[in-house]
């Protein structure tokens, strides 16, 4: 699994547009249940401001995490979901507590729990390699290639093997990952 340090030297090297990683502070966590690495993973490297696939990440702000229950007036069965992030939709993305999974709420479905990845670091390295994915997509395509779905079958089998490799949950059918592997 990657380390936090790794990932920021990393994301730093690859990134072209928007290189920011959004950092929590460890005050807006200390309350929240989550596993040590996923804790330190968010406040040592953060996760990305702005990313492909149209996802970004907040970072603490004033020191607090919002609960995702709170945040959108949901029941009680949702307290569990802490927002750290949005979908292009705006729909929040989440880290459940105490497993440490990254899940999205798809608002236009009854706020249905989406699946993402197994732990902030697998997260993380996901969208690093999805990062690249989308350079050699553009490198082997044109420049727009990856946003006019050009994408060709080698790489997209690529990324399913890598995935594989870092998380092999996230490639679970309707899963967040699935979906935008097989959408292609």
């Amino acid at each position: 699994m990657i380390s936090p340090q790794e990932f920021a030297r990393l994301w730093t090297l690859g990134c072209e547009i928007d290189c920011r990683l959004m950092t929590w502070t460890a005050k807006s966590l200390e309350d929240i249940h989550l596993p040590s690495m996923s804790k330190q993973f968010l406040i040592d490297a953060g996760l990305p401001a702005s990313t492909a696939p149209f996802i970004g990440f907040d970072g603490s702000k004033d020191d607090c995490v919002a609960n995702v229950a709170d945040v959108w007036a949901l029941s009680d069965e949702y307290r569990i979901y802490w927002e750290i992030g949005f979908m292009g939709s705006g729909d929040p993305i989440c880290i459940h507590e105490p497993s440490g999974k990254i899940v999205y709420i798809f608002q236009d479905f009854n706020f249905g729990i989406v699946f993402m990845n197994s732990s902030v670091p697998q997260l993380a390295e996901c969208l690093l390699t999805y990062q690249s994915f989308v350079r050699r997509v553009n490198q082997q395509n044109g420049h727009r290639a990856w946003l006019n779905g050009d994408i060709p079958s080698e790489l997209l089998a690529w990324l399913t093997t890598q995935f594989s490799q870092i998380d092999p949950n996230a490639l679970d059918e309707e899963c967040f990952w699935w979906n935008e592997i097989y959408s292609h």
